[in-house]
């Protein structure tokens, strides 16, 4: 098969200790992790078509594939692909992450994969999981419950690592989380049945609100039947303070 070009990457990887070989031929690239012993066709979308030129950038771990006809190819060659900073929004997961492992064939349990945060008060790293196997990944995150990025709580950083062996390979990504005013709440109040004339005791609820204190909130109580129970202070008398408040 004729061959075009051919890179050198010395830069150890997953599954390649001594780096790896790419080769440019008439039926595509091909790639060896053996000093070129041995060599498997390079499948990352790349066409059956002559790649007549290669182009390395160590720097951002990609290789560039210049084919006849079909233009240019890039291809991330670390030991995984690229995963962007991220935004969201407060007390809401990210979307499901995928990302792919450049596994050459690694036998199942061979190198683990893990994802930590720098910022465990943003994004816990009990909040953080990881799915997939092989060389289909996928991560997935939440930040702390009312956690949001501010100057007292800086975005956060994840990085995913994967090990095998002494090889180590680590990307991080940045996270931030959008401030979002949370409405206020209030305790649930049950169905209450009274008699013709009769007063019920107070009845007791607890309210709160996660920006502001609850001694803040104004409470108002109206009824759906005025006919039944009039919309009036002797009615409906409501009580308390703070957080602990009544209604009569």
């Amino acid at each position: 098969v004729p061959a075009y070009a051919i890179v050198i990457d010395r830069t150890p990887g997953l599954g390649a200790p001594i780096g790896k070989l790419y080769l440019a031929t008439n039926v595509g690239v091909f790639y060896s992790l053996d000093d070129g012993a041995h060599w498997t066709r390079l499948g990352q979308g790349m066409p059956n078509v002559p790649v007549v030129d290669l182009k390395f950038d160590s720097t951002l771990q990609t290789l560039a594939a210049a084919t006849l006809g079909r233009g240019v190819y890039t291809i991330n060659t670390s030991a995984f692909s690229f995963l962007a900073d991220q935004t969201i929004n407060e007390n809401t997961p990210s979307n499901v992450l995928p990302f792919t492992v450049n596994d050459p064939g690694l036998p199942a349990g061979s190198y683990t994969v893990t994802a930590t945060s720098d910022n465990q008060a943003l994004v816990p790293n009990g909040n953080i999981v990881l799915s997939g196997s092989g060389a289909n990944r996928a991560i997935q995150f939440a930040p702390a419950l009312n956690a949001f990025t501010s100057p007292s709580n800086p975005a956060a950083n994840i990085t995913v690592k994967i090990v095998n062996g002494s090889f180590t390979y680590q990307q991080s990504f940045k996270v931030t989380v959008n401030f979002v005013d949370q409405p206020p709440t209030i305790t649930a109040i049950g169905t209450q049945t009274m008699f013709k004339n009769q007063t019920l005791p107070a009845i007791t609820f607890t309210v709160g609100d996660v920006e502001n204190s609850a001694a803040s909130l104004v409470v108002t109580a109206t009824s759906s039947n005025p006919t039944l129970v009039p919309n009036l202070p002797a009615n409906l008398a409501l009580g308390g303070a703070g957080a602990n408040r009544t209604l009569t």
